[in-house]
């Protein structure tokens, strides 16, 4: 007797391991990138070379950032599971 395909039981499991990135965090969709600049670069704001998954992108910081601000780069994350786009990531 042939079976159908569609009847047969799938067993199927994956183990994915996530090692540990030289400067990256990862959290869910986004890329934590920890960036230490000189309090007059905080005061005057600046433009810095940050890394990204793929090279490096030019961030823009404002004038009066804070300590411990968190800021969002377009495009330059993960891309999303069932998504076209990409989701941002964190500096």
């Amino acid at each position: 007797m042939q079976e159908n395909v569609a009847d047969i039981p799938e067993i199927l499991s994956w183990y994915l391991k996530e090692e540990e990135h030289e400067y990256f965090i990862r959290e869910e969709d986004d890329i934590v990138y920890d960036l230490t600049i000189t309090f007059p670069e905080a005061l005057m704001g600046t433009e810095v070379d940050v890394p990204t998954l793929v090279g490096k992108a030019r961030l823009k910081i404002d004038p009066g950032t804070q300590s411990g601000k968190l800021l969002k780069m377009r495009d330059k994350g993960i891309k999303h599971l069932n998504d076209s786009g990409q989701w941002g990531s964190n500096c």
